[in-house]
């Protein structure tokens, strides 16, 4: 979930997560409210763009990449990250590991 939210600040996009793990508990995240994000997913007739796991590690075998180590397929390798948006990151991620440290992260479970 601190990926998810990690995502959700850099990209400043709204992000739904749904997570059920090998035992069916129920894990969900949501940068915003999560029936909110849903019922927009819901209004939308069709994705941008859709993928599952077996299509990302398709598209890694196209280009020669294996493995959770391979650089993301679609990333533009031209492009790199400024002083400010390593800052940034740098400093979500320390807010992130304090709030997780104090357990004061807010989770939503259920299950």
């Amino acid at each position: 979930m601190k990926k998810a939210y990690e995502l959700s600040v850099l990209c400043d996009c709204e992000i739904a997560l749904i997570i059920f793990n090998s035992t069916n508990k129920l894990f969900q995240y949501a940068s915003t409210d999560m029936d909110k994000v849903l019922l927009k997913y819901t209004e939308y007739n069709e994705p941008h763009e859709s993928r599952t796991n077996s299509d990302i590690v398709e598209t890694l075998r196209k280009k020669g990449l294996n493995g959770c180590d391979s650089p993301d397929p679609d990333a533009d390798d031209s492009v790199g990250h400024s002083p400010e948006s390593e800052d940034k990151y740098r400093k979500i991620n320390e807010d992130i590991d304090l709030m997780i440290s104090s357990h004061k992260i807010p989770v939503s479970t259920k299950g």
